[in-house]
């Protein structure tokens, strides 16, 4: 019995030195993954009639750059953004924290790695890159003040300002007071502040004592 794995390594070595069907099978998958916003999984192009050699082939070409096992982006793509590329990397996940705070520009913390937050119990693989760092957040409460919005590179799903603030409180002992002081103080000074949405927010996650305790200073 023929390993498929052999099989395939054929594929793309005859993809690789065949350039009339190299360009072709390239250049095609290239639009493909251009038309999903410079993102895609190899199911969507085999979905597109695309053989699964191409991928790999245009890996060893340098056409494409491989993000995860399965997920592929162009390397010339200029709206590129690492938040995208962990959220499709990590999928069901939201930006949250230090993340968050730096997509509401609120305090001046810019975290090395991007901060994810997936259901409680979620066992996930984290790619090698983008920097990753997980957390996981309850199920019962995963999707208060979940948003959507579309970035530079693509949808974005990350948590509004006042659930942002609540998760720096709840992660203060680890994140530091200082942090959650910060993006708070920021927070009251917008036009757009919430205040009775932050009060629900931080009832609903039982951490509504330092967060009052905090706004009596403030406000």
């Amino acid at each position: 019995m023929v390993n498929k794995s052999t099989i395939l390594e054929y594929d793309v070595w005859y993809i690789c030195s065949n350039p009339a069907m190299n360009m072709k099978a390239w250049n095609r998958a290239a639009s493909t993954i251009k038309k999903r916003g410079g993102y895609a999984r190899s199911r969507d192009l085999r979905a597109a009639g695309i053989h699964p050699s191409v991928l790999p082939a245009m890996e060893r070409g340098g056409r494409v750059v491989r993000l995860k096992r399965g997920l592929y982006a162009l390397p010339e793509n200029k709206t590129r953004d690492e938040r995208v590329e962990a959220l499709l990397a990590v999928p069901g996940s939201v930006l949250c924290l230090g993340s968050a705070l730096s997509y509401h520009e609120l305090g001046t913390w810019e975290p090395p790695e991007i901060y994810l937050a997936v259901k409680s119990g979620r066992k996930v693989r984290i790619p090698d890159f983008p920097p990753i760092r997980l957390h996981h957040f309850s199920s019962r409460f995963f999707s208060l003040g979940l948003i959507e919005r579309t970035g530079k590179g693509g949808a974005l799903r990350v948590y509004d300002a006042e659930r942002t603030i609540c998760d720096l409180f709840r992660f203060r002992r680890s994140l530091g007071t200082d942090v959650a002081a910060a993006a708070l103080r920021e927070y009251v000074k917008r036009r757009s502040r919430n205040i009775p949405k932050l009060l629900d927010y931080s009832q609903q996650l039982r951490i509504s004592g330092p967060v009052r305790q905090a706004l009596e200073i403030l406000v």
